[in-house]
Order: structure tokens, then sequence, then C-alpha cells
């Protein structure tokens, strides 16, 4: 499904016509035409429900001078013109995808619309290209993985959602990919920073955003187009500028044990160059330490001798306390639609 933002007219005729006259419409295409019906109705506020990857979701009110400011910020850091040509690869339930529409809509792109899937092969090998698109990280895996070229077709490829691993980082820059990781959420209207996935880049702020940290090393975001002009955040960072930072993880996934604050995410960077099944990190009490984090793999269960030896070469590798006691199995590890894992 094409929609050419050019034409208002064609647009209005299209969303209109499907949602009075087509019962059968694919979930995918409603949730497209729900929010542009939204969106040129002039009505209201747009409320958002958040992803609930951390929590339970919640409904987020959100202005269109929000969501455009948030657009044309984009636009701007990519320099896209005009007529530029992009995809809507992902759900438009969420936010990433309703800016996809919005940033199309003030840009006047021509935007194509798929079913988001994990794999887009297909989607990508008729076309010749596109100026920009989003996508969420189990979707550029999946390219790395089955056909490269598709990828290189994507001038401009932002990735969120889910953070990316420093894995898939690395085989971005191998492959000479111009991608960009996002940090934002729905209540600023997606991303308010932008980190090149060249292996040695920060989070840059988009214009008219400022950040600064807590004791805690939580961030907080300003600017005109956040709520109350500051939002504190659950994301422990490293500020390098009021411009710049480190993401390290969230304040949610911080185990205390022993009085040694260990950020879960920082302690799978680490692992995650040892150990190829997929995993996560969490915590248990413990008596003595109050809390220990606790490895879950996705895996069958391995032999006890395996176990054991893998436990002691992590104990090997990682600073006092911060090595797991136990390796819990599972057939499957939860998570939300764009792919961040529900840790339980």
């Amino acid at each position: 499904m094409i929609l050419d933002f050019q034409n208002i007219e064609e647009v209005k005729h299209q969303f209109q016509s499907s949602l009075k006259l087509d019962p059968s419409i694919p979930e995918w295409k409603r949730e497209i035409f729900n929010f542009l019906e939204w969106y040129y109705s002039l009505d209201g506020s747009l409320i958002q429900k958040t992803s609930g990857s951390t929590g339970i979701p919640k409904e987020i009110k959100l202005s269109r001078e929000v969501l455009s400011a948030s657009a044309e910020a984009t636009i701007a850091y990519f320099k896209l013109a005009k007529r530029s040509s992009a995809l809507l690869c992902i759900p438009s339930r969420f936010i990433g995808g309703k800016m996809m529409l919005v940033r199309a809509i003030i840009g006047e792109w021509k935007l194509t619309c798929v079913e988001p899937k994990a794999n887009l092969s297909s989607v990508l090998s008729g076309v010749a290209s596109f100026d920009f698109t989003a996508m969420i990280p189990l979707q550029v895996q999946k390219l790395l993985n089955n056909d490269v070229s598709q990828l290189n077709k994507i001038k401009n490829l932002i990735i969120g959602g889910a953070a990316v691993s420093d894995a898939l980082e690395n085989k971005l820059c191998n492959v000479k990919i111009h991608a960009y990781s996002t940090y934002g959420m729905t209540e600023t209207a997606s991303h308010v920073a932008l980190k090149k996935l060249d292996g040695k880049s920060n989070f840059q702020a988009l214009n008219g955003i400022s950040f600064s940290v807590n004791t805690e090393g939580r961030l907080s975001i300003e600017g005109s187009r956040i709520p109350n002009s500051t939002l504190l955040t659950n994301d422990i960072t490293k500020l390098i500028s009021k411009t710049s930072f480190h993401w390290l993880g969230r304040i949610d996934n911080v185990i205390n044990s022993g009085g040694v604050k260990i950020v879960a995410e920082e302690l799978e960077r680490t692992i995650a160059t040892m150990l190829n099944e997929t995993f996560y990190i969490t915590k248990e009490t413990q008596s003595e330490l109050g809390e220990t984090p606790l490895l879950v793999i996705e895996s069958d269960a391995w032999e006890s001798e395996k176990t054991k030896v893998f436990l002691e070469k992590l104990k090997l590798r990682l600073p006092a306390y911060w090595s797991p006691r136990k390796i819990r199995f599972v057939k499957y590890i939860d998570r939300t639609a764009s792919g961040k894992i529900k840790r339980i």
C-alpha cells in the first residue's frame, strides 16, 4: 500500500473508503487508517499507550504540536527533502509507527506501508531504494542474516523499540550501513536522541533537546516538546555533555548485591562476548547479599558440569559480586511486539 502525501485528498479517500466499505481490512492497515482519521479530524489530543515493557501500560496524551515538532526535528537531522521515499514496516499502534506517518505527512513523502513482519526481504526485493525507514533490531538482524544487499537499499535507517546490542552494531559497522540507534519513549513522541552505529559514537540530542543527570545517574530530558519542560527517566547514563550521553541501562534493572550496584545491561554486555545463546540478566533474593544476578538462557538445560564450568568462567571475568550464581533455562524468552525482553 502506497500513501502519497503530496495528494492529501487521495490519501483521505483511501482511508475513509476503506474504513467505511471494507470490513475485512487487515488490522495493520486499520491501525494506519484509524490514526490518519484522527490526525485529519483535528479532534483533541492523541491518547497513546506505552509499550508496557517495564510495567503496566499507561496512557499518554500528546498534542499535534508535539508530534509535529518531533517529526520536524527528525526531518531536519537527516536533511530529508520533500517527496522523499519512505517505508513503514513497524506497527502503527505504537508511537514509532505513528511518527513515521506524521513525518510522511509533514514531509509530503511517498510512503510505502507493509505488514510489519520480522523478515522484510521480500518487501525490499522489489524496490530500488528508500530514503528513510525505521525498524526494530529483529528486522535488521533478519536482513543481515538473509540478504544484506536488501538492507543497503535504505539510505537512512533508524533502529528502535528495543536496545541495539553490541553484536548487532558491530555487524552494521562491517557492512557500512548508514544506521542509527534511537533513544526516546512514548512520552517524548518517539526519539529525542540518535546514536550513529559506528562503534564509537554516543547518543546526540535532536534540536531543542538537552540532558542532565541526578545523583543516581538517572537521565532528565528538557525541551519545548517535553511535558512540564523536564522529564526524569529511569535510564542510567554517563553524561558526556548537555546534548550527549552514553546509555548504561535501566534503574529498574539495577541489582544491589552486597551493597554493590550492578546494572543488568552492563553485565549482559560482558556475558554476550562469552555466550551465543539468547539470554538476559534478572535478579533473585539472597539472604546474605540481598540480591544476586540470575542468568536466564533460552535453551534446553545444560548438563550440570557444563553449567558449573561456565559459571566459574564468568566468575574469573567479572568483578566481585557481579557473577551469577545460578542459570535458569527457559524454552522461550517473552518479548514485547517491538522486541524488548520482558524480564521476569
